[in-house]
């Protein structure tokens, strides 16, 4: 499944969460040239590859990333792995990401887990 596909084409500058090897992004910027992609993870390994196919790539873990200190401004679309979501900071962690999120900004969620889901729809 081409998971590039459920960000909008029109997103100018995404976030993704557990970008792993850049995959996602690459793909995606294949769409969308223009797209500033910023990629976070804590496999230093996997950033290295992403380096190479992203805008920008950030190692650091969910409950740490504070996106201002990286100069992210307003994003299109703020895209999670579950397995990079650290369950105790996520309800006031993705609240204070969702500050960031511009106009008809969308929040997009990769679930390896679907009991997950439960907790994203009480957001």
């Amino acid at each position: 499944m081409d998971f590039a596909a459920f960000i909008s084409p029109k997103a100018r500058c995404v976030v993704e969460f557990g970008c792993g090897d850049g995959s996602i992004g690459q793909r995606f910027r294949q769409i969308q040239p223009e797209c500033r992609y910023i990629g976070v993870d804590t496999d230093a390994s996997a950033l290295t590859v992403a380096a190479g196919r992203l805008s920008q790539t950030v190692r650091e873990s969910f409950p740490s990333i504070d996106l201002a200190r990286y100069g992210i401004g307003q994003v299109d679309a703020l895209v999670y792995h579950s397995a990079f979501l650290s369950a105790g900071a996520l309800v006031s962690k993705l609240r204070e990401q969702a500050e960031y999120l511009a106009d008809g900004g969308q929040m997009v969620f990769f679930l390896d887990n679907p009991g997950y889901l439960r907790n994203v729809l009480a957001l």
